[in-house]
């Protein structure tokens, strides 16, 4: 995942947005989905230019929202 941010970064410049993983209704498959939003930011901070898109306005009191997969 780094090597496609600096090669994104190297080819488009200014900024790259990253949309983490959706809610999920599976209680398992979110959590999951929780770790791996946990990860992307703790690895990739460090980029000045990358920002991240955490899609939690998908959830209602931490639910994932009706037609969310």
């Amino acid at each position: 995942m780094e090597d496609l941010i600096e090669t994104t970064n190297s080819i488009f410049g200014d900024k790259t947005i990253v949309s983490l993983p959706l809610p999920r209704k599976e209680r398992e498959m979110n959590s999951k989905a929780q770790q791996l939003c946990a990860a992307f930011r703790n690895n990739f901070s460090r980029f000045r230019n990358v920002t991240f898109s955490e899609n939690s306005n998908l959830t209602h009191r931490g639910r994932p929202l009706n037609g969310i997969l």
